[in-house]
């Protein structure tokens, strides 16, 4: 069984969730595979190649899922998470199924 990874819990606008006058914690990895996919590289000062952009791929005139089904997989290789399923649709939907690694 994997260990689940701890962090301050972001909202729904990515601001930190508060209670009590204090930072929520809690099981973030489905919150650190979310900002590593709608991230851009160069977003996070200390990783600056971390960030696949999905957009980018998604919108551009030729969708290149190929491109972003393997952009997703070193991305979150990089972070140690494990990809059991990972679908791309045409019209941008996904279905991602991982495991931490650890």
């Amino acid at each position: 069984m994997s260990v689940k990874r701890q962090d301050i819990l972001l909202d729904e606008d990515m601001n930190p969730q508060i209670e009590d006058g204090d930072f929520v914690c809690g099981d973030s990895d489905s919150q650190n595979v979310n900002l590593i996919l709608q991230s851009n590289k160069g977003d996070f000062k200390a990783s600056p190649e971390v960030g696949v952009n999905m957009i980018s791929f998604i919108k551009s005139p030729i969708p290149q899922l190929k491109a972003l089904k393997r952009e997703i997989n070193v991305q979150l290789k990089n972070d140690s998470y494990l990809i059991k399923t990972l679908e791309i649709r045409n019209d941008g939907t996904f279905d991602l199924i991982f495991d931490n690694g650890y």
